[in-house]
């Protein structure tokens, strides 16, 4: 159930850092916990080598909803996928994931929790 944003009673600002190992896909932000929404105001895709590809997407009842699908990331660059806006919220039961094309992607998340 989602929650309603007009009765939110605390926001905390938080940052989660996933370093891309291989093709392995990775975990950047679980689930959030009952009755609260993480609120995504950005991320970013930096790649500290060769050019790589990357996938940004969130599970939602075994679905797939890509953010971005083999998103083209320049050497030695960032490039920014989400923006405060045009923020994502995740619901309970969501999960953020990542994976690139090789070693040399960081991804960073800004988000916050709603509750």
């Amino acid at each position: 159930m989602a929650l309603n944003l007009a009765a939110i009673a605390t926001i905390t600002g938080l940052s989660a850092v996933h370093v891309n190992s291989g093709t392995a896909i990775g975990t950047l932000l679980a689930t959030p916990s009952a009755n609260t929404v993480h609120k995504l105001n950005s991320l970013y895709v930096a790649n500290t080598t060769t050019v790589l590809t990357a996938d940004v997407y969130i599970t939602r009842s075994a679905v797939l909803g890509y953010i971005c699908k083999t998103l083209s990331v320049a050497a030695n660059t960032t490039t920014v996928v989400i923006t405060k806006d045009s923020p994502i919220y995740m619901e309970p039961g969501d999960v953020l994931f990542v994976v690139g094309s090789a070693t040399g992607l960081v991804f960073t998340v800004s988000y916050e929790i709603l509750a």
